[in-house]
């Protein structure tokens, strides 16, 4: 017999593989007719997935509601973009983004997990704010209008290289990340912590007398998710890059 949670994941792993399967489909069409649109926007959906992705780790299993994620997530794409205007290394890119998105969101966790409920709201929703308003009165990051002058590159995987410019190649490159991000996230909820984590969402008060620090869970969950937005985000310079000008 297996419980809930376990039920659960399992359904949400057979959505995975049918979301994979559907996409790869989509791509094969869309590279067989020469589509650019569709591809791209599709890019754009998977980017956010991860986003969503994020969300989901706190709010949907430590029952943390945080209205902040899209600082770590424009973290994640402010980073890389710096990094790939100097060295146009997506790998590069990848690592200091997530290094970055990490730091930040153990100053994050810090200032935000002294708090609960709605407090915890606004602390996450207030820091976003005001990472924005620095973004958007520094001219050397493109204020409100963006960064601009991100190159086109290409995506070294082994012997073979894939270039952001093509939407399709893109594409699955992208899914590729976002379905690492997936069973990297799916690992860590299917151990002991996830169970952890969804006993504080149950009845926080209790947990401490199973010997778990209710904070700790919680500061951890704050880092992961923090780390999984900062890499979807990640991928928003080279789909801003590669994108054709309306």
């Amino acid at each position: 017999m297996h419980d809930r949670l376990t039920l659960s994941m399992r359904a949400s792993h057979v959505l995975a593989l049918l979301l994979v399967a559907g996409a790869l489909g989509a791509a094969a069409i869309g590279a067989a007719v020469g589509d650019t649109f569709y591809l791209r926007l599709a890019t754009e959906a998977l980017i956010f997935a991860g986003l969503a992705l994020s969300v989901d780790l706190l709010l949907g299993y430590s029952g943390a509601l945080s209205l902040g994620q899209a600082l770590y997530f424009g973290i994640g794409a402010y980073t890389s973009a710096l990094v790939l205007m100097h060295v146009p290394s997506f790998w590069l890119a990848m690592a200091t983004a997530g290094a970055a998105s990490l730091a930040a969101a153990l100053v994050g966790g810090l200032i935000a997990n002294r708090v609960r409920g709605v407090y915890f709201a606004l602390i996450t929703f207030g820091m976003a704010q005001v990472c924005a308003k620095v973004v958007y009165n520094t001219r050397e990051l493109g204020a409100s209008d963006g960064m601009i002058g991100i190159p086109v590159i290409d995506i070294g995987l082994g012997p073979f290289s894939v270039s952001a410019g093509s939407p399709a190649g893109f594409f699955l490159v992208v899914l590729a990340v976002i379905m690492l991000l997936y069973a990297a996230s799916a690992y860590l909820l299917d151990t002991p912590f996830g169970r952890v984590l969804t006993a504080i969402k149950a009845n926080e008060k209790r947990v401490p007398f199973l010997g778990y620090s209710v904070w700790r869970a919680r500061m951890v969950c704050y880092l992961a998710a923090g780390l999984v937005a900062g890499l979807s985000g990640r991928s928003i310079p080279c789909c801003a890059a590669s994108s054709p000008p309306s």
